[in-house]
């Protein structure tokens, strides 16, 4: 609900239920906006160790002649990288150090893109994010007050009808506003960061249908180049009459369709779904895309110190089919509840794959309403500050 926003003082909060897990303010940080980028840039492990440590095995070498003639094998120290991983299956201290100078950087370009979408959009206020939530709580708020005097034969029911009609004609309005302004200030934002979209060879292979093609062509304009570099294996991109889009990873094929909902004024209809699926692709191409999904889903999903983390009440892993009957969900598809805006973000697939980055993609890009301040801080900071290295 909007009052999830906002504490009892009127400032916003960073997570819906009240908490806010950023990390700890870094004292040595930057004020200015390019420094503080290049400080938490300064902090991101190498491309391909995120979340991962630095170990040592031994190696013995030796020959058949020599174990015959009983020399002992030469033993040296063979160096590794593994996943970081604690007492309790979760990421590590190394993994979470990563994953503060995810959300560090995150919190410095999100501060960049709210000062611009302030300008772009004064009507919004000093909380755009907010502002919008609390006309789409005020218009649910009036749509349910409707439906009530509907079913109780109200005389009212004609100036409810029109009252929810404006809130929610008005909500629409401030939720376009913010998508239009969010998408410009985020991509020009993140484009003073590092190069984005396609360049030269750095491009996705594509063929299907021209329709999700072109849809295809759009989202590559608001990823790193580097990504698209390293997810160049060929991609058979359909259009779907269904209500859901899919990515199979073993024949490289997308289907889009048009999801309907609200999305960004500047957005066709086929665009939200084709960011959402390539960002799987994406995710199988680029394994620290992968490994900081995880750290982040523990960090939302988990009480606990490390090592000795729990995950239940919310954070227990269930069925979608149990928690929202009669939405098209299946039994075997499970969440961990969180305080996720859309429950389906908090899929459990038991880590391998997640839909924080493909959910997140939509959001930030095609004006689907799934981010709080948290994850909208994190996602900022994933595509500012991950440089990718394609599977080894």
């Amino acid at each position: 609900d909007a009052a999830g926003f906002m504490d009892g003082d009127g400032r916003p909060l960073l997570r819906r239920r009240g908490v806010d897990t950023s990390p700890t303010p870094d004292v040595a940080e930057p004020r200015d906006f390019p420094a503080r980028v290049e400080h938490w840039q300064a902090k991101m492990p190498e491309p391909g160790r995120f979340g991962r440590v630095q170990s040592s095995r031994p190696r013995f070498t030796t020959r058949l002649a020599d174990l015959v003639a009983g020399v002992p094998p030469e033993v040296a120290e063979a160096e590794r990288w593994e996943l970081d991983r604690a007492a309790d299956g979760g990421p590590g201290a190394t993994a979470n150090a990563h994953l503060a100078a995810v959300r560090g950087m995150g919190g410095a370009v999100d501060d960049e893109v709210r000062s611009r979408v302030r300008s772009m959009a004064p009507e919004l206020g000093d909380y755009p994010r907010e502002t919008v939530a609390r006309a789409r709580q005020v218009a649910a708020d009036a749509e349910k007050a409707w439906r009530r005097a509907d079913a109780e034969g109200s005389p009212d029911l004609a100036a409810l009808n029109a009252a929810a009609y404006q809130a929610r004609a008005e909500a629409d309005r401030l939720s376009g506003d913010f998508a239009d302004a969010m998408i410009q200030a985020t991509r020009d934002v993140l484009g003073e960061i590092r190069d984005m979209g396609p360049d030269g060879e750095n491009k996705l292979d594509l063929d299907g249908d021209p329709d999700a093609v072109a849809a295809l062509r759009w989202a590559e304009q608001m990823l790193p180049t580097d990504w698209i570099g390293a997810a160049r294996r060929p991609i058979e991109a359909r259009v779907s009459n269904g209500n859901r889009g899919s990515y199979e990873e073993h024949t490289g094929r997308i289907v889009v369709v048009d999801a309907g909902g609200e999305h960004a004024t500047s957005v066709g209809k086929y665009e939200s779904t084709a960011i959402h699926e390539l960002g799987h692709h994406l995710e199988r191409a680029i394994p620290d895309l992968l490994e900081a999904q995880r750290a982040y889903y523990w960090a939302r999903t988990s009480t606990g110190e490390v090592g000795s983390r729990t995950r239940d009440g919310r954070n227990a892993a269930a069925s979608l089919a149990d928690l929202f009957p009669g939405h098209g969900f299946t039994a075997d598809e499970l969440a961990r509840l969180d305080w996720w805006l859309d429950p389906y973000m908090g899929r459990d697939y038991d880590g391998d794959h997640y839909e924080i980055l493909s959910m997140g993609l939509q959001a930030l890009f095609a004006g689907d309403w799934y981010l709080d301040d948290d994850i909208a801080r994190f996602l900022m900071g994933l595509v500012a500050s991950l440089r990718a290295q394609g599977r080894i």
